[in-house]
């Protein structure tokens, strides 16, 4: 008997020295030492985590453990500290070339008046040549305390902007992106005045002397748009490159300090495919697209083509180009978005249907054909229902297995949430948008419809829809902390009153949608968005335990690391 106990002990002493210890055959690149681990079931651990060639090889659950391999000496070892590890941020939806593009010119996100945007396109009116465009992104009326005298539906007018620049044409996009504001010179070159007709699926606003006032809502824009880029055909295709690649830069840099290791890029056009494929092809990319080419680029590219080039970005874990993006309705703050009734601050307009059902048909038609997911932008509650309507007559049965989404899915009509639930639709929204829309969202649709399918993401928890989540930057900023924050507590940075709380999400919840769920969104959960064994190392390092922290230190959490495959892309230090 005393030898069979002197084995057991000898036994359960040497398993013990196993967890103490790595084989001495263990290689790595990495060792990440002492971090808290936030593993796939929502729970933490303090572990050690040992990185080769890009993947996770180890996890061990000993913040004390020594490895003395001579075989890696030369490895890189980050000491986490005890502070908090865990997936790099997928983000869902945003638009990545546009993101970089606002970091390079006017960006009104942060503004909170007219006078503001006035001042800050005078200031740079004095700084270019005359006759250069000015461009700026992310003004909102809705959001300033202070409004400006003359103003239209709700609008500003351009006559004050005209005057402080009548040498240099300015285009500002609304926040939302599906509007804009445009200065007489501008205006001028776009040939638009008093006898313009609003284009199918847009509306230019005229003052009640007929005079365009500069605002241009959805498919009205591309007035101004097409303008602007007559314009740009002046610069040298390789100005152009240059500048293309600037923004790619200015995005990633804002990315990746911010933790994001991937962007759902939603909607690109072909020939930036192209690029992004060459540079994934280069690996010069720094972190990972999952894109959307445009509807546009489906129906105007040639089939096969369009098969050689999905096909050679499928297994791409740098650039994945296997989604396509469409458009059935506009936003909420410029009125765009499509809804069944009226809206509540504007009697007798329903918003804008900015796509013919028949293109929306013949998109979904093309990529079924492709075998490539189908993600239509959908706001309003009949934007929504159509949208249901054409992946029910296309796909039936098959949505789930392909994973066909609704881009944002804001304002559902009750009835529409059990077919989304019953059809497998991914619902892909963005939980910042309800705290963002918080100030307007019951003016423009009343409390009934906001309380019954306003941004009910645990409504749609409850009935095992899947959601996906991102910031849709440059719409809102790209910092996932903030979205976070509204996901869980759906209330604004600068006022503590939650906006119909009962619909917020869990920590653990939120977490698993901006990683794992977010990695299922774009059929990549077999290999990212959790920290496990054989999963690349897509990891940031936080200095804010994001499950215990009070509420309001969620939204000023810093990133200490950001690693993409293993490779250290940010850091704080």
């Amino acid at each position: 008997m005393r030898i069979i106990i002197l084995a057991l002990c000898l036994l359960i002493i040497s398993s013990c020295n196993k967890t103490q210890n790595i084989s001495p055959q263990q290689e790595y690149d990495l060792w990440i030492q002492r971090a808290l681990v936030l593993l796939p079931n929502g729970t933490t651990e303090a572990m050690d985590v040992l990185i080769k060639d890009g993947e996770i090889i180890e996890l061990v659950p000993n913040p004390d453990l020594k490895i003395t391999d001579s075989k890696v000496e030369d490895a890189k070892v980050i000491d986490a500290n005890g502070n908090f590890l865990m997936p790099g941020f997928i983000d869902a939806h945003a638009h990545f070339i546009s993101l970089g593009k606002n970091k390079a010119n006017l960006d009104f996100l942060s503004t909170t008046s007219w006078e503001e945007v006035v001042t800050m396109v005078k200031e740079k009116a004095a700084e270019l040549p005359k006759g250069e465009w000015i461009v700026g992104r992310g003004w909102h009326q809705e959001k300033w305390p202070n409004l400006p005298n003359e103003m239209i539906e709700g609008f500003p007018v351009h006559d004050e902007l005209s005057k402080i620049s009548p040498d240099h044409p300015v285009m500002l996009t609304h926040a939302s992106g599906h509007g804009l504001i445009a200065n007489a010179k501008a205006m001028e070159l776009a040939q638009v005045n008093a006898s313009s007709k609003s284009p199918d699926g847009g509306v230019i606003l005229f003052d009640q002397e007929g005079q365009p006032t500069g605002v241009f809502q959805e498919n009205a824009m591309s007035l101004i748009s097409r303008a602007y880029a007559e314009n740009q055909k002046n610069k040298t295709e390789d100005d152009l490159a240059k500048e293309w690649l600037n923004y790619l830069r200015l995005a990633e840099e804002e990315c990746l300090s911010q933790g994001i290791t991937t962007v759902h890029d939603a909607s690109i056009s072909f020939n930036d495919a192209l690029k992004f494929k060459d540079l994934s092809n280069k690996n010069e990319l720094n972190l990972r697209l999952y894109a959307m080419l445009s509807d546009h680029a489906l129906q105007n590219t040639p089939l096969q083509t369009l098969r050689d080039h999905v096909e050679s970005t499928r297994e791409d874990r740098f650039f994945t180009n296997t989604a396509v993006k469409a458009f059935v309705d506009g936003a909420l703050g410029s009125r765009g978005a499509w809804l069944i009734e009226d809206y509540s601050d504007l009697p007798g307009y329903k918003g804008e249907n900015v796509t013919p059902f028949e293109s929306l048909e013949k998109t979904a038609e093309i990529a079924k054909e492709l075998d490539v997911q189908v993600c239509i932008h959908a706001i309003g509650d009949r934007g929504n229902r159509e949208v249901i309507d054409v992946f029910e007559k296309v796909a039936g049965d098959e949505i789930g297995e392909r994973r066909w989404r609704i881009e944002h899915a804001q304002h559902l009509n009750p009835t529409d949430i059990d077919r989304i639930a019953d059809l497998n639709i991914i619902a892909s929204m963005q939980t910042v948008h309800c705290t963002s829309d918080a100030p307007y969202a019951v003016k423009r649709l009343g409390e009934k419809r906001v309380e019954e399918g306003a941004y009910v993401w645990q409504t749609l928890l409850n009935k095992n829809i899947h959601i996906a989540n991102g910031t849709d930057a440059p719409i809102e900023r790209i910092n996932p902390f903030e979205n976070l924050y509204a996901a869980v507590t759906r209330k604004r940075l600068d006022n503590d009153e939650a906006f119909y709380p009962n619909q917020k999400m869990s920590r653990e919840k939120a977490l698993e949608i901006y990683t794992q769920a977010n990695a299922f969104a774009g059929f990549q959960e077999d290999w990212k968005g959790k920290i496990e064994k054989g999963y690349v190392a897509d990891i940031v390092i936080l200095d804010t335990n994001l499950l215990t922290c009070e509420e309001r230190d969620i939204p000023n959490t810093k990133v200490l690391y950001t690693l993409v495959g293993g490779q250290i892309k940010y850091t704080a230090e």
